[in-house]
């Protein structure tokens, strides 16, 4: 077939159209994710469409263009080897063998032996080194998982056909035919270096892009990792603050269990050493309401108060000595009226002689029973107004006054008798809490929390509440606490 056959001439400007105007696309394209490997890369498909347009300008495989071949060749190895992250070669060592190559070329092609032994050793390099290609190709396509590399290498194997068949005629006929001669295998590797470049070019620009992706979903998994890393310090760093405030809390209940220990073990002692002269005390108290006792046989109204007193003084000692001892304490069936005819008379006199008005107020005059132990109940009680007495102490409230109010209440389905101590002095201070199994509150600079804690457990032992919170409009101002027990059905 004669070069200047028209169908072939169209086949020489489709090919020369694909050759060179796809790299440039793709490059351009390729814009913002060019490596050294994509540039290595692309300068060998430069070299070789620049050599497979000057075989088709000169009509024959000149020095120049057998030389750029294997530059090719060359730059596309380097790109591989790159991607392998193998050591470069040095481009001084390199571009001293390409201009060696190119000058033995040259002087071949002067000799006359260009399309002889010239041609016969080009073909040789290219055909090793699209071997050696293939191989890294393979290796490079298994690292990063790419299709776009299998592509590139179909078109290196498609290649290496005619190159062995041009060889092979090559080796047999002692030299290589014209570019265009017509011949059957030269006619071939135009079509076949056509569409072996468009496979480099389009197989490689896939490759690009499948790192790329591959990049971007490496940088969201390290995202994600370092999110769920500062999540997971951030947690941990809220796992440790809320361990050191329990720690803080340890220590601080520590500290006060240490002094309610030592209280109770100076209690002890002082119940110990008070039981003995008390009893003494009642024995002299006796002996003097017989002696002073009126001509009509009643005792004198002083001395049977003291030692009413005194007698009261005793059951507390025995109701104390028995709860430091770890037995329960002897429980009977009381109204709230009973307990504070009790123990209103010693209230009385505290609330004279800090000036307090102390008053009494019933809203359920049909009373309630409740069963509870009247000395404890009473020491409960009293540790509560004794609470309230301190927290009008002082000159900031001039005229004060404690309201004693029973009555019942209905709540979690059951029905409780209600005694409520309400101050008007200036409330509880922010953060304090009485809820539940909460022991060790103090409003008090130099308290332990003894008082609160020990009527809470007290009447949490009966199955009752004691509740503390603020009095709000129009119920007035100031602290309540609520003593609540269950009723008697």
């Amino acid at each position: 077939m004669p070069s200047n056959f028209p169908a072939f001439q169209l086949l020489l400007v489709l090919s020369a159209t694909l050759i060179f105007g796809l790299p440039v696309l793709v490059w351009l394209f390729m814009r913002g994710t060019r490596d050294r490997g994509a540039r290595l890369w692309f300068s060998a498909v430069a070299c070789n469409a620049v050599a497979l347009g000057l075989v088709g300008y000169w009509g024959r495989f000149s020095a120049e263009a057998a030389v750029l071949f294997v530059l090719a060749v060359g730059l596309a190895l380097e790109s591989m080897r790159w991607e392998l992250e193998r050591p470069a070669i040095p481009w001084r060592l390199a571009a001293a063998t390409w201009v060696a190559y190119a000058a033995f070329q040259w002087w071949l092609q002067a000799q006359g032996l260009r399309m002889s032994v010239g041609y016969t050793i080009n073909l040789t390099l290219l055909v090793l080194g699209d071997v050696w290609l293939m191989v890294l190709l393979w290796r490079v396509s298994r690292r990063h998982d790419s299709r776009g590399l299998l592509m590139v290498a179909l078109g290196i194997g498609v290649v290496l056909l005619p190159n062995g068949l041009r060889l092979f005629q090559a080796l047999v006929d002692g030299g290589g035919p014209d570019a265009f001669a017509g011949s059957p295998a030269t006619n071939v590797a135009v079509v076949v270096v056509t569409l072996v470049s468009v496979l480099h070019v389009l197989g490689y620009g896939g490759f690009v892009m499948e790192k790329l992706h591959q990049r971007q979903l490496a940088h969201q998994l390290a995202e994600a990792r370092a999110n769920e890393q500062q999540r997971l310090a951030e947690q941990h760093t809220q796992e440790l603050q809320a361990l050191v405030r329990q720690r803080d809390e340890m220590i601080l209940l520590n500290s006060r269990f240490s002094a309610v220990s030592n209280l109770a073990v100076y209690n002890s002692a002082i119940v110990h050493e008070i039981s003995q002269p008390l009893q003494a005390l009642l024995s002299i108290l006796d002996g003097m309401s017989l002696r002073d006792a009126a001509p009509t046989g009643q005792p004198n109204p002083s001395v049977q108060h003291a030692l009413t007193m005194v007698n009261k003084m005793a059951s507390t000692l025995t109701t104390l000595r028995t709860l430091m001892a770890g037995q329960q304490a002897p429980l009977e069936p009381l109204t709230w009226d009973e307990v504070l005819d009790e123990l209103l008379p010693i209230l009385q006199t505290q609330a004279q002689r800090q000036h307090v008005r102390l008053e009494r107020r019933t809203e359920d005059p049909s009373g309630g029973v409740v069963r509870v132990n009247r000395v404890l109940l009473q020491r409960v009680i009293f540790n509560v107004v004794t609470n309230a007495f301190e927290s009008l102490r002082g000159d900031q409230i001039p005229e004060g006054r404690i309201l004693l109010t029973t009555g019942q209440v209905q709540e979690h389905g059951m029905a409780y008798g209600v005694l409520r101590v309400q101050d008007n002095g200036h409330g509880l201070p922010a953060g304090l809490a009485l809820k539940p199994g909460l022991a060790l509150q103090t409003t008090k600079d130099d308290g332990v929390g003894v008082g609160l804690s020990f009527a809470q457990m007290v009447v949490e032992s009966w199955r009752g509440e004691l509740l503390a919170y603020n009095a709000v409009a129009p119920a007035g101002q100031g602290a309540v606490v609520e003593i609540r027990l269950p009723l008697l059905t």
